[in-house]
């Protein structure tokens, strides 16, 4: 045979390899796809379309990463006291992820902070691109709260959260009113939506959330705590919805166990104790008739008023040489209960107080929660006894408590107010403004009025401490003329705060002080204008 392509002899192509006849295939289950199995012509139809995923806060622009990062890694921390809680580094961001609204809340805080920062390194401010990007933020987060709220598909938690935010934005920004009224807010929420967990609970389940640490606990700790600011400072809510609140904490109280044995439960217990006193104090004040307070026109609107019966800042404008009262024997039965339940308290927690003071050096966060736990059940002993006290001569009987906060605050300060500027939770000034305002030891009143000033644009929740440190120092200045070598000044020329009004963030006060003028004669009201 030759080739036709090269002209050459071969001997041709191989024969074909025979055809191999395949074994039929054995018969198997029908295939299950994982996933629902697509046509091709479906493939485009929407309703079929692969979702994408996404991981992280929405962010629409580069800064919004940079201030939320800048929260994470440099606010979180310091938002909380020495206690541990899961709220500010997991809780809040993980919120972030499911409503857009906490997100933006959260890019506010962070931007705030920012701009904070700043002024205090550069000086006072009104605004910088920080202050402005923070309140852009902040009102995109009020408009996401309010359509969530109107639609209803946010929940329980966001909203709780948002409240929380909303509460902490306006309380680093110096308007403690609308904080109060977001914290009184989410209060509510929190009393009507989880009164399984928050009120009339079997004990039990309460003391295994101490012992897990749960993220719902800890929020729920935290509006404890902002309850606790606005019952001290700026509370309009009604008795009813304090007796509520102090009998529901009165079921829970009676878990308490004769001996601590871990720092989380002592710290619920007290949280608790404290609490139910002072929405016990808050029954007994009088309410202000309208003519006893009238600070007069001013040039500035206040971005808060504290009048008698709405804080434990003011006391009564009634003749101050009054010695006497007559109180009814069950509310002297029911203030007698809630100081031996103090005393109770500190029984069961004196183990374990001597134990971790011997053994925690005092930068650890176990020691200073121990500090903070007895300068606060100092303070409570004297507010549930001076809801009772007519003479300001009463106070001098707590020389040991004033004497106890001011050295513990001392040792408190450089670890924990020195490294931030804003904390959610009660700290060292509701103490420190008892031993400024009552305390009638010249060396322990004017250290205490010093920490406070001397915290330039440190705030615990709605307490700012030149705000209350420069209300202090006014109060002394009017008594400073009468006092003695020992700051010992005689009753009848003691001086209280009976109004205040100002705004933190303008840095001004109009304080409105009775002003004793000496044995016989009727007090003086006197009105001081500060600024800081």
């Amino acid at each position: 045979m030759r080739c036709q392509k090269f002209g050459i002899e071969c001997n041709g192509y191989p024969p074909p390899p025979p055809i191999r006849k395949e074994p039929a295939p054995k018969k198997t289950s029908p295939v299950v796809h994982i996933v629902p199995y697509i046509k091709k012509e479906q493939a485009v139809a929407p309703a079929h379309r692969p979702i994408r995923m996404h991981v992280g806060p929405r962010f629409t622009d580069q800064r919004e990463g940079q201030y939320f990062q800048y929260f994470r890694e440099e606010i979180a921390e310091r938002m909380t006291g020495p206690l541990k809680t899961s709220l500010w580094n997991q809780l809040v961001p993980q919120a972030s992820e499911l409503e857009p609204f906490v997100g933006h809340a959260v890019v506010a805080i962070g931007a705030l902070s920012k701009f904070q920062a700043e002024r205090a390194n550069g000086g006072f401010m009104k605004t910088n691109q920080h202050h402005q990007y923070a309140m852009f933020q902040y009102g995109k987060a009020l408009q996401g709260i309010r359509g969530a709220l109107a639609k209803g598909t946010s929940s329980m938690r966001s909203t709780m959260i948002s409240c929380l935010l909303v509460f902490s934005f306006e309380s680093m920004q110096g308007r403690q009113a609308a904080a109060a009224r977001s914290g009184a807010s989410g209060l509510r929420l929190l009393y009507e939506n989880y009164t399984p967990t928050f009120g009339r609970k079997p004990p039990i389940e309460d003391h295994q959330q101490i012992t897990n640490n749960t993220m719902e606990f800890d929020l729920r700790r935290v509006f404890a705590e902002i309850d606790l600011q606005v019952l001290c400072f700026l509370d309009t809510r009604t008795k009813e919805e304090h007796d509520n609140l102090k009998d529901d904490i009165n079921f829970l109280l009676q878990s308490m166990p004769a001996e601590f044995d871990n720092l989380p439960e002592c710290y619920y217990y007290w949280q608790l104790i404290m609490r139910r006193n002072l929405h016990f104090s808050a029954t007994t004040r009088i309410p202000l008739e309208e003519e006893k307070f009238n600070p007069g026109e001013n040039e500035k609107d206040p971005a808060v008023e504290i009048v008698q019966g709405n804080n434990a800042l003011c006391g009564s404008s009634e003749d101050m040489a009054t010695e006497t009262a007559i109180f009814r024997p069950v509310l002297l039965a029911e203030r007698d209960m809630c100081l031996a339940t103090i005393a109770t308290w500190q029984a069961a927690s004196t183990s374990l107080f001597n134990t971790i003071l011997s053994s925690e050096p005092v930068s650890s966060k176990t020691h200073l929660s121990v500090l903070l736990l007895q300068i606060h059940a100092a303070a409570n002993t004297i507010i549930t006894c001076g809801a009772f006290f007519v003479s300001e001569l009463s106070y001098d009987a707590f020389f040991p408590q004033f004497q106890l906060i001011v050295e513990n605050c001392t040792k408190i300060v450089p670890y924990i107010v020195n490294n931030s500027s804003y904390m959610s939770e009660s700290g060292i000034l509701i103490p420190l403004f008892q031993v400024g305002q009552h305390c009638r030891n010249r060396k322990l009143r004017e250290e205490a009025i010093s920490l406070m000033t001397q915290r330039k644009g440190y705030r615990e929740g709605i307490w700012d401490a030149e705000f209350v440190g420069e209300t202090c120092q006014a109060l002394w200045e009017e008594e400073m003329e009468w006092a003695d070598e020992a700051g010992w000044v005689e009753e009848g020329r003691r001086a209280r705060a009976v109004g205040v009004q100002g705004s933190v963030e303008d840095r001004w006060a109009k304080l409105v002080v009775l002003k004793g003028m000496g044995a016989g004669q009727r007090p003086v009201e006197v009105t001081r204008v500060l600024t800081w």
